[in-house]
């Protein structure tokens, strides 16, 4: 999943103030959909800003039961795209897509 600022920064220290005082509320919701819809461990969440000068804030569900951890998690696509592991399916990434959905609209992030 990927957050994308609506105004174009290239990281945090480009927010202006109300930017920065919403960043944090929402990454926190965003994250929260996002672990509940996988039940995962955790959420590894990165920013770099090198391919693309914009900020596209990466949230990355850690199952329980993943081989992979810390930084080599951002490998995972490059690894399901050369066969290494399965990579979840359409079906599954679109349930995991409208549960986060459902959940952010149950409950929006407090601003």
């Amino acid at each position: 999943l990927m957050l994308h600022a609506r105004r174009h920064v290239v990281g945090p220290a480009d927010f202006n103030d109300c930017e920065a005082a919403e960043f944090g509320p929402v990454l926190r919701r965003v994250s929260d959909a996002l672990q509940t819809a996988t039940g995962a461990k955790r959420i590894y969440t990165c920013f770099m800003s090198e391919s693309s000068p914009h900020l596209h804030v990466h949230l990355v569900p850690r199952l329980h039961d993943a081989d992979v951890t810390g930084f080599d998690v951002f490998q995972l696509q490059a690894r399901a795209k050369s066969g290494a592991v399965e990579a979840a399916g359409d079906d599954a990434c679109r349930a995991i897509v409208d549960a986060v959905r459902a959940d952010l609209a149950a409950r929006p992030p407090s601003l």
